[in-house]
């Protein structure tokens, strides 16, 4: 994802020309939002990862430190999936409303 932020920005800007975009869709913004949504990624991840790598030591070891530890690292994957969640559903919500008022303005 970090790859195709910096060549969609990249190719965006060699093939359509400055003058054909406006400012909300600007090839600029649309890496910025890749790159975003790549370091959310690289977060949710790492929680995996670490959950992952504890539960092997647990079941090699069989110690209870590791197991609580390795459900923390879940427990915080699922905390921020569910927070993003509702961000992500929230922005829809307002990205709807903006457009039904914008197209009920135009029709007007």
């Amino acid at each position: 994802m970090l790859l195709f932020s910096i060549l969609i920005g990249t190719i965006l800007n060699v093939f359509v020309p400055f003058e054909q975009t406006n400012e909300f869709i600007n090839p600029t913004w649309i890496s910025v939002i890749y790159l975003v949504i790549a370091i959310g990624c690289f977060v949710l991840y790492s929680y995996l990862y670490r959950f992952s790598t504890r539960l092997k030591q647990v079941l090699k070891m069989k110690d209870n430190n590791l197991l609580n530890q390795s459900f923390k690292f879940q427990k915080s994957y699922w905390k921020f999936t569910g927070i993003l969640t509702i961000v992500f559903v929230g922005a829809y919500v307002v990205i709807g409303i903006v457009a039904l008022i914008i197209s009920m303005a135009k029709m007007y």
